[in-house]
């Protein structure tokens, strides 16, 4: 589910922006730097990014620019006061999803709110995903999390070994399917994988994912496990 938000700002609009996105079904976090924006980014799961360009001591685009170090691909709408601040050649190499030029309408942040969340979707048809022992995958930023909220970081394969799994739950995926995703053109070492789904153990839980003799891996899913509760909203200063 694309339920969490992340707003840095440092807008006269925020209060009107804080009570309207209360009405809509996200969690917001909110920062007003860049050091407490990485922060909350680090620790919670973010789906979508509003920033605003201008910041007391740096820029919107400078958060931008440390996040996709990481992560390329989490949709970022940027507030901007008008054309000259947005540098198109930037925009597009930091894969912003949209400018909002202030003053901007409700009705103006809602849509871009749409396109940004359909765009999260449309690129990572995985949902946010609750597996056992109090894990959960997040597809948007590759990462998994525990029931505390603390971020699991995951190298490229271990992301892809996962999702291949979550995609291939109700059955066990064979050994050559691994090869053929995980590691596509190159040849797989029976010892390469095993480090690989050992290394996924050792960050969760022995019995996440099992062994099936011969065949290959299943992933272990948790049902009926508490998802993030889309209730309640985090509105709060960091």
């Amino acid at each position: 589910m694309i339920n969490n938000l992340l707003y840095l700002h440092n807008d006269p609009e925020y209060e009107k922006n804080s009570a309207f996105m209360e009405a809509i079904p996200l969690n917001v976090f909110t920062a007003d730097t860049v050091e407490a924006a990485c922060a909350v980014f680090s620790h919670h799961p973010v789906h979508l990014l509003l920033v605003d360009q201008t910041l007391h001591e740096s820029s919107g685009l400078d958060f931008i620019r440390r996040i996709r170090e990481k992560n390329i691909s989490t949709p970022a709408i940027m507030i901007i006061s008008n054309l000259d601040q947005c540098n198109l050649l930037e925009t597009i190499n930091l894969n912003i999803t949209q400018c909002l030029i202030k003053p901007y309408s409700q009705q103006n942040l809602c849509r871009a709110l749409e396109i940004a969340t359909k765009k999260a979707t449309l690129c990572h048809p995985l949902t946010y995903t609750n597996l056992n022992f109090g894990y959960a995958y997040d597809p948007i930023n590759k990462h998994l999390t525990t029931s505390e909220g603390k971020t699991i970081e995951l190298c490229n394969k271990e992301a892809l070994i996962i999702e291949l799994l979550l995609q291939n739950d109700e059955n066990i995926t064979s050994y050559e399917m691994i090869e053929n995703i995980v590691w596509q053109k190159s040849f797989m070492r029976v010892e390469s994988l095993r480090t690989l789904i050992r290394g996924i153990r050792q960050k969760t839980h022995k019995n996440i994912i099992t062994n099936h003799n011969g065949i290959g891996y299943k992933l272990d899913l948790k049902i009926n496990l508490p998802s993030l509760d889309s209730s309640t909203s985090y509105l709060h200063h960091q």
